[in-house]
């Protein structure tokens, strides 16, 4: 039953209808309603989200419910084959059958079935009692296959189960032995022999149902699981016995010629139908790894105990029996109680040897210490450790280097000519240690268990590596030795004043030479106030002290020679090189090559500067290049207004100038005489003034005047 609650009061009248998927149905199926409730008798169907509406007569609308959804189809059992086991078919005919399907919610129309077994569709899906059993027809499979998973899809809504099985070969388990059956069986076989070894392969046999009676047609596999064919198993066609039916036999037999591996499992194939795994186990006899055989040669003998030369790792060759026959299979590895990480011996070559047993061949990793043991693994089967022990060569040390100015252990100062007898001191040299200082040979003068002289080789740098080889076997680098540090005593030229030099082209591509100490090969980088100089090139006889270079263009006085050693310190000499200057007249900005010569109005007094200065007030200069300002004369005036004058300006009418060098010109002051001259009355009389002075005007001048 369905309830419908109403959203509003569509009364108890019986002037309704209601419909499922747009079928009405009969009233008999309405069960109860009131005005805002009724409780229906669903229709039967199948599906999801399917539509209910209700109308009602004296309403203009039509209300719609919630959408219903039936129960999804559900299987509970398959059947129909040779040899079901509910809930599952089993032996499906791969040719094609007729299956029954059962379990609930199919419905009652066949064309809204669809049915398929491991995706492919089961044909003629037939309704045979409602709702809860169908049929179908197989699809031919020749490939068969087993669980496969049979689904019932019904509108809209699918469900499945892994419920179906063709006919083909199955392994019982339980059932695996030695040799023929019928014999008991606990599932697990381990062989004590090794076929490859005694030349006699080894039957085994197990029970099970569908193999067939064609033993061309039957392949027999073992292997670990995740290689279940790693190995085939030669099938002996006298142990192929029906049991009856036409399922063919149901004990099968085959011969195993030789492998490696530990719980192998068995798989069957009959034309293309491939059984399940079995779960019966084979394990082979275990590699084994013959004692006293380690050695560095392909040749024995052997050793119980090895040392290797090399500590970047060795060639090792030992025998082993029970490899198998696929080299590609194999691993080999070793640890030690002290350092029980697994190593691998990679580029493991096979030599067979004429009494069955087999030479490996690896190569070590790069290590130290002693007491490893080796393991090889054929498969998934491991050997137990080997019993001989590989110890990897002691690499020589150094706890001293002397020989210059010794400091501690070390020794600093050494020329950079080399020359000086150096020792170390340490363990492992024997007589036929080297040493290297940096990347260049010590040349030995002498060898003992612990001390090595050599004479020092020409270089530079501080704190330089210093290595013992002997063989191929290298100490740990002691940083002991270091050069002695360059000094510079002079740079020349240019203009040369004592140990520096001045006034070199500003345009650069001058040769300078320095001199000093200990510059050292390779060849040192020399920076001239930090711009490179170069190329630096070494003088032929005498490279520690002496160089040229070529210097790059420049502007500035006084900057610093400095030598960088080639892996060593840097060096600065109280020398200088100085660039040419810009004369007095002229200036350059920052490290600008060429001198600009001072404009109109400005001037410069002093070489090499940076900018000119402004003629000051009463001066000026009229063109470039000044190198110092013109007086203003009398009657004349300039103002420098920050920028400097280029000309001098005439006092106007009624000011003067008496001196020169004047930033103004003064006004004239005016006087009120009253008196008789030559008769003659002057009303009023003013200085009379010319740009050089004021006097008195002649009586005859009249000149109003303010009173």
């Amino acid at each position: 039953m369905l309830f419908l609650c109403l959203p509003q009061n569509f009364g108890t009248g019986s002037n309704y209808s209601v419909s499922v998927n747009g079928v009405t149905l009969p009233s008999s199926t309405v069960v109860y309603v009131n005005a805002t409730m009724m409780t229906f008798v669903a229709p039967r169907g199948i599906g999801s989200n399917i539509p209910i509406s209700l109308v009602v007569a004296t309403l203009p609308s039509t209300y719609t419910a919630p959408a219903l959804s039936y129960i999804p189809p559900s299987i509970s059992v398959v059947s129909g084959c040779a040899a079901d086991v509910s809930p599952r078919a089993l032996d499906c005919s791969i040719l094609g059958q007729v299956i029954t399907v059962a379990g609930s919610n199919f419905g009652n129309t066949s064309s809204a079935l669809s049915v398929s077994v491991n995706s492919v569709s089961c044909t003629g899906p037939t309704i045979t009692v409602a709702d809860s059993q169908l049929t179908c027809m197989l699809q031919a499979n020749p490939y068969g296959g087993f669980l496969l998973n049979v689904n019932v899809s019904v509108g809209g809504q699918s469900s499945g189960q892994p419920y179906l099985s063709f006919l083909g070969p199955v392994i019982s388990p339980l059932t695996l032995t030695l040799g023929a059956l019928p014999q008991s069986s606990t599932g697990s076989v381990v062989l004590t022999s090794d076929p490859l070894v005694t030349g006699s392969n080894v039957q085994v046999a197990f029970s099970g149902r569908n193999f067939g009676l064609n033993a061309s047609a039957i392949t027999v596999y073992v292997g670990p699981a995740g290689q279940p064919t790693l190995y085939t198993c030669a099938v002996n066609p006298s142990t192929l016995v029906s049991s009856g039916g036409s399922a063919g036999a149901s004990n099968i037999s085959c011969f195993f010629g030789g492998g490696i591996g530990l719980n192998m499992l068995f798989t069957v194939q009959v034309g293309y139908l491939v059984s399940p795994v079995g779960t019966d186990t084979l394990t082979t006899i275990r590699p084994y790894i013959i004692p006293g055989t380690l050695r560095e040669t392909q040749s024995p003998p052997g050793a119980t105990d090895y040392t290797g030369r090399y500590s970047s790792g060795d060639l090792v060759f030992f025998d082993v029996q029970h490899l198998g026959t696929l080299p590609l299979q194999i691993t080999v590895t070793y640890s030690s109680a002290a350092n029980p990480s697994i190593q691998q011996c990679t580029g493991v070559t096979l030599y067979p040897l004429s009494n069955g047993n087999t030479t490996i061949r690896c190569l070590t990793q790069t290590g130290s210490g002693a007491g490893y043991h080796f393991t090889v693994t054929v498969v998934n089967y491991a050997s137990l450790p080997g019993t001989d022990t590989y110890n990897y060569a002691v690499p020589p040390t150094i706890s001293s280097v002397y020989g210059c100015n010794n400091v501690g252990n070390g020794t600093t100062g050494c020329s950079t000519l080399g020359g000086q007898v150096i020792t170390v001191t340490g363990t492992g040299y024997g007589s036929t240690a080297f040493v290297r200082i940096g990347s260049s040979t010590c040349t030995i003068i002498s060898t003992s268990e612990s001390v090595l002289t050599c004479t020092a080789p020409a270089g530079s740098g501080l704190l330089q590596a210093v290595t013992v080889v002997r063989e191929l076997l290298f100490s740990q680098s002691a940083y002991l030795f270091s050069y002695a540090t360059a000094t510079i005593t002079s740079v020349s030229g240019c203009t040369d004043s004592g140990s520096s030099t001045a006034n070199c082209p500003r345009t650069g591509s001058t040769v300078v030479t320095i001199q000093g100490s200990n510059f050292g090969p390779p060849t040192p980088i020399v920076l001239i106030g930090g711009s490179p100089c170069s190329p630096v090139v070494q003088d032929a006889t005498s490279p520690s002290t002496k160089l040229t270079c070529t210097l790059s263009s420049g502007s500035q006085a006084s900057l610093s020679v400095m030598l960088i050693q080639a892996g060593g310190p840097q060096t600065t000499g109280s020398v200088t090189l100085s660039y040419a200057q810009c004369a007095a007249g002229s200036y350059s900005v920052g490290t600008d090559i060429a001198c600009t010569l001072c404009s109109n109005g400005t001037f410069q007094d002093v070489a090499g500067q940076q900018s000119c200065k402004p003629c000051p007030d009463g001066s000026f200069s009229a063109g470039p290049g000044n190198i110092a300002c013109t007086q203003c004369q009398q009657a004349t005036y300039s103002l420098s207004n920050g920028v400097g004058a280029t000309t001098c300006t005439s006092c106007a009418q009624g000011t003067y100038n008496s001196l020169p060098g004047q930033a103004t010109c003064t006004s004239c002051p005016a006087v009120r005489i009253i008196a008789h001259a030559r008769g003659l009355l002057v009303v009023a009389c003013v200085v009379c003034c010319s740009s050089f002075a004021c006097v008195l005007c002649v009586p005859r001048v009249r000149v109003a005047s303010a009173m």
